[in-house]
């Protein structure tokens, strides 16, 4: 990933077209369950990118915990 970004050091309040409740629930990850694609639409300067890199990180950290949470030997 290009630089680090995340949910958190997004500034909803500098971006007020963005919508807050929307993208909070996009990042709860339900869009995987239901095979549907997060697109961010809007012009240069907007979040998009500080956004998908968000995403796609919060989701990648989920997948490495959620296969480490499965796959840990079992204890004796």
């Amino acid at each position: 990933m290009p630089v680090h970004k995340d949910l958190l050091s997004f500034q909803f309040e500098e971006a007020p077209h963005v919508p807050k409740r929307r993208i909070l629930d996009i990042f709860q990850g339900e869009y995987i369950q239901q095979k549907r694609n997060v697109i961010f639409i809007g012009n240069s300067g907007t979040g998009k990118s500080h956004l998908s890199i968000a995403l796609g990180k919060r989701r990648l950290i989920k997948a490495i915990l959620s296969n480490i949470i499965q796959y840990r030997p079992p204890i004796e």
